[in-house]
């Protein structure tokens, strides 16, 4: 029988911005859950240790409801720390240590720990290095690559001597085989997966580096309301209804960038139920579109829109909008393509009583 700890209780110090990398996608789950989820096919689990910060607790509580065999705990100030308070949840013979931000962990890597430790008290999965090394700690020295190995997770452990172990250290350490080998000398090696890397960077995802996304939307022309396109005010007798300002072609590039990461439209983010939006400019909003988009780590690269407007006529204003939605959206003018069109008379815009948009943004990966 076996327990596994899974510490993820760091700060993703050097990972991109302000973005948390256990709860970016990856195949359509969050970093944690990849990192958790794939123990539980494995016959002899008692129960995983999920140690998170504070900061994060709710959120992943939120994601294991429902999973009766996973635990969670707050982590420590280090991964040290926060290994020994899961340790003192542990009560199987033995116990795996995966980190929580290695999402690509395949169930032969699990198998072989598991096997091994048939045999042994402490097993350790690594994998051949590619590039020459060198020791730089006084000059440089060369070494040879092949009495090296590449240490991964889940290391795996007899219980009891692991918590002996840690009992007796004062330091910190970056991996529990470290921790183990302070004490006993009887770690063997296994086969590791070269695709069982922890996350670190966001290059380190396996993530499309472009998305693309489509909007659309209408809004009805009226008396009495100003007409703003793109952040623009165009001198017209007539303007756009709706509960903000209707500056309809800054909604369309919205619901593009919006549609291209997976979120949800803006009727749902900003609905005309709430008052705080009443009379908002767009461009404000879309202020909280890219930071969506920044959280979830992308940046637009290329929009394209075309308005199709009966009257008034646009192209007078053609510059003035592109100039200041190309700012707004932080990209260059080049990057951003914008049409005019008319009905030919037919439907609502034809006969001058709206104006219709339908844009597509791309979204590139930050790096």
């Amino acid at each position: 029988m076996f327990d596994v700890i899974i510490p993820a209780a760091g700060e993703s110090s050097r990972f991109s911005g302000n973005l948390n990398k256990l709860f970016c996608t990856v195949n359509g789950r969050t970093v944690l859950e990849n990192s958790v989820l794939p123990f539980l096919a494995f016959q002899g689990l008692e129960k995983i240790i999920v140690a998170v910060n504070d900061e994060n607790f709710a959120r992943a509580r939120s994601l294991f409801d429902g999973y009766e065999n996973v635990t969670l705990i707050l982590g420590g100030s280090t991964r040290t720390d926060t290994v020994k308070r899961a340790l003192e949840r542990v009560t199987a013979e033995f116990v795996l240590i995966h980190d929580g931000a290695r999402p690509y962990v395949s169930d032969n890597v699990i198998k072989n720990v598991l096997d091994a430790l048939n045999d042994v008290d402490a097993v350790v999965p690594v994998i051949k290095l590619d590039d020459s090394i060198a020791n730089v700690k006084n000059g440089y020295r060369a070494a040879d690559r092949e009495d090296f190995r590449r240490v991964q997770t889940p290391e795996g452990f007899r219980t009891e001597k692991l918590k002996t172990a840690y009992a007796r250290i004062s330091s910190s350490f970056t991996d529990d085989a470290s921790v183990y080998l302070t004490l006993y000398d009887d770690a063997k090696a296994v086969d590791g997966d070269v695709k069982n890397v922890k996350i670190t960077r966001f290059s380190d995802l396996e993530t499309f580096p472009y998305r693309s996304g489509i909007g659309i939307d209408v809004h009805k022309l009226v008396e009495n309301r100003k007409l703003v396109l793109g952040g623009v005010e165009i001198p017209f007798e007539k303007g756009l209804l709706g509960h903000s300002d209707a500056d309809v072609l800054t909604h369309a590039v919205m619901d593009a960038i919006l549609t291209a990461i997976g979120e949800r439209d803006i009727g749902v983010l900003f609905p005309d139920t709430d008052e705080k939006y009443k009379g908002i400019s767009s461009m404000l909003l879309l202020k909280e579109v890219l930071s969506r988009l920044d959280m979830r780590g992308y940046v637009v690269k290329f929009v394209s829109a075309t308005v199709a407007c009966q009257r008034p006529k646009l192209n007078p204003y053609f510059d003035k909008i592109r100039t200041s939605l190309s700012h707004a959206l932080s990209i260059c003018k080049d990057n951003l393509s914008l049409a005019f069109t008319t009905t030919e008379g037919l439907g609502l815009v034809g006969a001058g009583d709206g104006i219709s948009v339908i844009a597509s943004a791309t979204v590139v990966a930050k790096q």
